[in-house]
């Protein structure tokens, strides 16, 4: 089971998601080619990914299935696959709460730097903001 977690997490980023090409080698399954005490735990298996594919993007219906103690006992696949989904989704929605900070950020420091620019008058080549101006009669 470890393994089937780790791996999972290692490919999400891969062009294929490694976790819905599993789900959807488990909905390949035939009933007529497991054994009718296994086809309880399929169906079971079938119904839970078509809810999750369904709910692919959103954290909190995907929060459902994967606290229920009975699903987290039958389908420890499939809750796996969710919860990872769900720290992805959480990493993301960080992400981008991140980026939007850093820009409101850069975009106050430039206001600021916008009003002070216009406070400020330019210096002289003295270093002086023009309190004194020498002129020399040269001629």
């Amino acid at each position: 089971m470890e393994k089937t977690v780790n791996n999972v997490q290692e490919n999400v980023n891969e062009a294929m998601d490694s976790r819905i090409v599993r789900m959807n080698e488990i909905k390949a399954i035939k009933l007529s080619s497991v054994s009718s005490k296994k086809r309880v735990a399929i169906k079971a298996a079938k119904t839970l990914i078509d809810y999750i594919m369904a709910n692919w993007d959103d954290m909190v219906s995907l929060a459902v299935p994967a606290v229920d103690p009975e699903i987290r006992e039958t389908q420890p696949e499939l809750v796996d696959i969710i919860n990872s989904r769900r720290e992805e989704l959480d990493r993301k929605k960080n992400e981008e709460l991140e980026r939007k900070r850093k820009e409101e950020e850069a975009a106050a420091k430039a206001k600021k730097e916008a009003e002070t620019a216009k406070t400020v008058p330019e210096k002289l080549p003295c270093g002086c903001a023009g309190t004194h101006v020498k002129s020399f009669n040269r001629g």
